[in-house]
């Protein structure tokens, strides 16, 4: 996979242009509430963004506001959908995609409906295929008779289970130690995610707590700190055994190379913060350089998100680590 990149030819997107920008809202009711630790989600809203092009070609991508996530609300992201459809209309897809990307530090979301609508063009989109990938089963301290449901049906079939944290110490601590009632439970691939909830101090208890686990199958704890905190959760991946993904942290090259000099062995990438196609698989590479483990995927998208990631995940199946977390799909009411 080196030079990833090179797919997207400038040369090729420099002569097509965009005679056609819109945009479409669709809100879907999911098949039961998704408990996250700043919130429950029953419905998502898919931002649609479809580009005609003067080849007449219609590339579609979306993006699914998750506020809590990131500091975009979905107001704020469709105002800059808003206007930088209209600014990019007449322009081709090599302009219009250097006039988005230079947003996607401060605007992931924002930008992502856009700049994964242009890389449709070089990597069409493809229906989700549900057969050819592993999905992580998600579930929450919050729901113990959800997680002792999920934790049951998941029992030597080699699954991989997505917890979902609350951030209060207690309530975590208690959800997890009704995992060792379950016979077989150590044969089971078990993820954790924080979404950023934890306080420092109280990530060291609960780090300190997990190491102590006589059987511990605990593959990793996602993002238990806030994005900007790297000093401390350096301190966290250097001074306990459990490990640490990033997830919220890392956006860009820039972030990679930060988490690289705290030593953190694993990165969560997905494209509604990367930016668009090309800058997913640019991050991929240079993780994979970096000796990064990379978990690719989102759990709040539609088809029209997952089926890109599960593409890519398929495509470059050796570059990503376990599990797809791209399962936002499966959610969705049919």
């Amino acid at each position: 996979m080196n030079n990833i990149g090179n797919c997207f030819n400038e040369t090729i997107l420099s002569q097509i242009s965009i005679i056609h920008a819109s945009l479409n809202k669709q809100t879907l009711k999911l098949e039961k509430p998704y408990i996250l630790s700043f919130g429950t989600v029953t419905e998502i809203t898919s931002l649609r963004v479809k580009l005609l092009t003067s080849d007449y070609k219609a590339l579609i991508a979306e993006v699914v506001p998750l506020y809590g996530y990131v500091p975009e609300s979905e107001k704020q992201i469709i105002t800059y959908l808003k206007d930088k459809i209209g600014k990019i209309t007449g322009m081709n897809l090599y302009e219009a995609r250097k006039e988005i990307k230079k947003d996607i530090k401060n605007k992931p979301f924002s930008t992502t409906a856009i700049l994964t609508a242009i890389d449709h063009y070089i990597i069409p989109w493809k229906k989700p295929d549900v057969d050819s990938v592993d999905f992580v089963i998600p579930c929450s301290t919050r729901n113990i008779p959800e997680l002792d449901e999920t934790i049951n049906d998941t029992l030597n079939k080699n699954r991989t289970i997505k917890i979902k944290l609350c951030g209060k110490l207690d309530e975590d601590i208690y959800g997890l130690s009704s995992l060792k009632k379950h016979n077989g439970i150590n044969k089971t691939c078990i993820r954790l995610d924080a979404n950023q909830a934890y306080e420092y101090r109280e990530a060291c208890e609960l780090f300190s707590w997990l190491d102590d686990l006589e059987t511990n199958n605990i593959d990793y704890v996602e993002q238990p700190l806030r994005v900007n905190l790297w000093k401390e959760h350096g301190n966290l991946i250097n001074r306990y055994k459990t490990r640490i993904m990033l997830d919220e942290s890392i956006i860009d090259i820039e972030d990679l190379v930060k988490a690289k000099s705290i030593n953190c062995q694993l990165v969560k990438l997905k494209l509604f913060k990367q930016g668009g196609i090309r800058e997913l698989l640019e991050l991929t590479e240079t993780a994979n350089k970096y000796n990064m483990l990379v978990v690719m995927g989102n759990g709040v998208s539609s088809e029209i998100g997952n089926g890109t990631e599960i593409y890519l995940h398929n495509k470059y199946k050796k570059y990503y680590y376990g599990a797809s977390e791209a399962n936002g799909f499966l959610k969705v009411i049919k």
